[in-house]
């Protein structure tokens, strides 16, 4: 899926913004018809780009906590935890033998003072949360009950929102020259982390489990077999490059004229799927040491999005030795990968502010791009209410699904139908000298037929996913669904927290190599 929807993809932006130099609207100037495609793009990225500081600003908070001798979702704090909190499992009933040989079915409590044994599989367990969990929903967040009781706006929420805010607008404040500098730390540091949690998990007790959950004897190979899957994978490749987004015509309009946009784009999309798959191995170590504790099976406790996040993985992390300092590490890598992703996503915004008025951005660069933060972190402050997690998923669920698709779709039919997609491959031919008929016969292939078929065959799943996909109950993973149809797919959900980050980590280095 990688060369048929993703590459493609990636590699026509790349070769839009590097040509025009212009950003996602403005380029639209070679076909006006469709410049509502360049303004659909930005449009979703404002959206994405609210909530998003707000998982980085959850990340923050997170990291804050990490600075305690004990981490304090290791156990059940009365100040937040209620009767179901429990660190282990509660057996509440189960079948015994009594003195006459009959079986009989009593209360747990009751079998224990008459010092009688549980039978085998007769345990039932009552209905119980991790510490961890609660520690997300009711100290954390505060979560009301739903969507429509706002509640107060969570204060230490709000300033972690503002500091991630202050961070990003003190990096961008030059545009790409200082975030640039920044990058080189932000996007390279990560992997060092990575490699730290990788080589400490696969120490650790169960992780072959969950390792052979992830990609060996546990996984379900035989998925592979159905439609469904590839239809998700195609879906999941398309999200984690970031294409459509608007980021890599954006940051692509930076680029000297002849910068070989071909290699940057084979180099980064295969460093995307790489890092993907590396990633996977260092999370499900730990989940599978996690499981080896709790006595589960890796499938019981392996979850998605925020809840893989800021459960799970917490979770996971407060029963290592030295927890405070692999929580420390952990979050720190999901701060830096945050960022990263913003930083593309703000200066997609700023580019295209700066097509649209070239001499204000000229003498106003700062206080437009500070002014600009502070603009959406006040619209973001409904997201750190106690209804706030409700409204983040509400977003990510309708903003980042099957719109940006359909803009693809029309972005690929636009250029390659009505501008011409051999006259396009003579632009990209001036850029990095003339290639062989054989040489273009992939793209042509991809770019006139099988890519928006591809796309086109997961709207609909899309649309569904957005319509009828999950309850607002709190308990709905909304938008963090993709790929969910088999075990290996569940290694790559964790970059969907809209921290499509790990691939993030490899897009902004590479715009930085594209920059320089």
């Amino acid at each position: 899926m990688l060369a048929l929807a993703g590459l493609p993809l990636f590699f026509l932006e790349c070769s839009l913004g590097q040509f025009a130099s212009l950003g996602p609207v403005s380029i639209w100037r070679i076909l006006p018809l469709l410049q509502g495609v360049g303004v659909t793009m930005v449009v979703i990225s404002t959206f994405v780009t609210i909530y998003y500081n707000v998982i980085i600003g959850y990340s923050l908070y997170y990291l804050f906590a990490s600075f305690q001798s004990v981490l304090p979702w290791a156990d059940c704090d009365p100040d937040w935890a209620d009767d179901t909190c429990s660190k282990y499992p509660i057996v509440s009933d189960c079948n015994a033998t009594w003195e006459n040989g009959t079986v009989i079915h009593a209360n747990y409590s009751w079998i224990v003072s008459h010092n009688l044994t549980c039978l085998n599989d007769t345990k039932s367990f009552a209905k119980t949360q991790v510490p961890s969990e609660q520690y997300w929903n009711k100290k954390v967040l505060q979560r009301s009950p739903g969507l429509d009781e706002t509640g107060e706006v969570v204060w230490y929420l709000a300033l972690c929102l503002l500091l991630s805010w202050l961070i990003v607008g003190v990096a961008l404040f030059k545009g790409i020259k200082s975030s640039g500098k920044v990058v080189y730390f932000t996007a390279i540091f990560p992997y060092v982390v990575l490699i730290i949690l990788l080589v400490r998990g696969v120490t650790l007790e169960g992780a072959r489990e969950g390792i052979e959950y992830y990609i060996g004897n546990q996984s379900n190979f035989t998925k592979l077999m159905e439609a469904e899957v590839w239809k998700d994978a195609a879906t999941q490749i398309f999200f984690s490059l970031s294409v459509a987004w608007g980021g890599l015509v954006a940051l692509s309009s930076y680029n000297k004229f002849h910068n070989n946009c071909y290699s940057d784009a084979i180099f980064v999309c295969v460093i995307n799927c790489l890092t993907s798959v590396f990633a996977g191995f260092a999370i499900f170590s730990i989940l599978g040491h996690m499981a080896f504790m709790a006595d589960k099976k890796v499938s019981e406790v392996v979850d998605s999005g925020f809840d893989l996040a800021f459960v799970a993985y917490p979770e996971a992390l407060s029963k290592l030795p030295v927890a405070p300092l692999w929580s420390f590490l952990f979050f720190f890598m999901l701060l830096l990968l945050g960022l990263d992703s913003q930083f593309a996503t703000i200066e997609t915004i700023t580019t295209t502010i700066q097509d649209s008025f070239p001499k204000v951005m000229k003498k106003m660069r700062v206080p437009v791009t500070l002014g600009l933060c502070m603009l959406l972190f006040l619209l973001g402050l409904v997201c750190v209410t106690q209804a706030g997690i409700y409204w983040v998923n509400l977003v990510d669920h309708f903003c980042a699904g099957w719109g940006i698709l359909f803009a693809a779709v029309l972005e690929l039919a636009g250029i390659c139908w009505i501008y011409g997609g051999n006259r396009f491959i003579e632009d990209i031919e001036m850029m990095i000298g003339k290639k062989s008929f054989l040489f273009w016969l992939w793209w042509r292939i991809c770019w006139f037929a099988v890519t928006p078929c591809l796309l086109l065959v997961s709207l609909p799943e899309q649309q569904n996913r957005s319509v009828g996909g999950g309850n607002m109950d709190g308990n709905a993973n909304l938008g963090y669904q993709y790929g969910r149809s088999e075990h290996m797919s569940q290694g790559f959900q964790w970059e969907r927290l809209r921290f499509p980050i790990l691939q993030d980590i490899s897009f902004i280095w590479s715009s930085e190599c594209l920059l320089s």
